[in-house]
């Protein structure tokens, strides 16, 4: 089942021109994801909520999220969250020293700036349990994979939350009711798929 079939997402949404001007690089964007039942949660930027839509095209009550943190961008931070991914992804031989890539870099991030909003995006990723159980990840500036941060809040069904803090090595790539999967890499680079229990991770 394929989400455009029965969602169109664009025609819930209001104009993001209306809070972020004309911002077109970096700015709160929305995610969606199917549940197994057919409904579709969607972050909505505009009013800072998770949306619930059936497959009937019936909206469900939205629930509330935390207070936005309006992280401002500002050319130092935005060369820092990219440096940290090419340094991830280079050995540490082919890594320009740091003030030299700052001033290679400087004034494409400086062009990045002025056509992103005031402020980073609020949520990177949203994900569904078998169960129907929300999850959302909130964008985290200081990740290694541009914003995919370790935290997570957990939306059960009546809008109550739970935030969860993951090792910050860890990559998620599933979540179940009782765990969350992902991979780590030791200190050779290898990587090991794991899982962590949920009731261990509560913070």
């Amino acid at each position: 089942m394929g989400l455009q079939r029965h969602t169109p997402i664009a025609d819930l949404l209001g104009d993001p021109a209306s809070r972020y001007g004309n911002a077109a690089a970096l700015l709160p964007y929305p995610v969606w994801t199917v549940c197994g039942n057919g409904t579709v949660g969607l972050y909505d930027p505009l009013s800072n909520t998770l949306r619930r839509i059936t497959e009937s095209g019936e909206e469900l009550v939205a629930f509330a999220l935390p207070e936005e943190r309006q992280v401002e961008i500002t050319v130092d931070r935005v060369f820092e969250m990219f440096y940290r991914q090419v340094a991830a992804n280079v050995s540490s031989a082919q890594l320009p020293p740091k003030a030299e890539m700052r001033s290679l870099t400087e004034e494409q991030n400086e062009e990045l700036v002025s056509t992103s909003a005031d402020v980073f995006p609020e949520y990177a990723d949203l994900r569904c349990t078998s169960d129907g159980t929300l999850w959302i990840r909130p964008f985290d500036m200081t990740a290694v994979r541009l914003g995919q941060g370790s935290d997570w809040i957990r939306l059960s069904a009546d809008g109550s939350q739970t935030r969860f803090a993951l090792p910050r090595a860890f990559r998620t790539f599933g979540i179940e009711s009782d765990r969350i999967w992902g991979t780590l890499q030791d200190t050779l680079g290898v990587e090991s798929i794991v899982w962590v229990g949920l009731d261990s991770l509560r913070s």
